[in-house]
């Protein structure tokens, strides 16, 4: 039984992978209505942000937005019954642009935030400043993942190791396939 009445969870989803995944799952348990947004839809409207490491670099942005929302999708559809599936709204998220988030977020939502870093810290104070609720969640102690990025995950698809497809759901692992995907990534200079 949801706690919730519409709720939010957000990630740039490079790719999509089993911690995502998880995170999900657990905003699907607490909200009636869940919209995802996967945030730097548009590669140049990134915006450096001093907290967010290396997140706005092209190496950390491989997969297009349609790409992850894909994804997203195949992922979903593996995993979740068909009325929970229907209760999930996928949309372009400009995390950097807090002026435009009216125009793809409801506003009445709460956003779940699995807090691992300062710039999560720093995400839900800004949801926050912008009249959100937020729910704050330690993603260590909820997902039990503390090995899996997206980072990683893409650092083992351009080394050619393909230990990656243990850290990814099957709806991934056909996206990157359908696309080529591991090709791309692999023609990329090495950061």
């Amino acid at each position: 039984m949801a706690i919730y009445k519409a709720g939010i969870v957000h990630g740039r989803f490079q790719p999509f992978h089993k911690g995502h995944l998880n995170y999900v799952l657990a905003a699907l348990d607490c909200f009636d209505d869940l919209v995802i947004g996967i945030t730097d839809p548009e590669p140049i409207a990134i915006v450096e942000e001093i907290m967010d490491n290396d997140h706005h670099l092209p190496f950390a942005n491989l997969f297009t937005y349609y790409e992850r929302l894909e994804m997203i999708h195949e992922s979903l559809l593996d995993t979740v019954k068909l009325a929970e599936f229907q209760k999930i709204k996928i949309v372009p998220f400009p995390i950097h642009h807090m002026d435009r988030w009216h125009f793809y977020l409801p506003t009445e939502a709460t956003h779940l935030v699995y807090v691992r870093d300062s710039w999560d810290r720093e995400k839900a104070d800004r949801f926050e400043s912008m009249g959100y609720d937020v729910i704050l969640i330690d993603w260590f102690a909820q997902t039990q993942i503390t090995d899996i990025s997206g980072t990683m995950v893409r650092e083992m698809m351009q080394k050619g190791d393909d230990r990656f497809y243990n850290h990814i759901p099957d709806g991934t692992r056909r996206t990157i396939e359908k696309y080529g995907l591991l090709s791309r990534l692999q023609a990329m200079p090495k950061p």
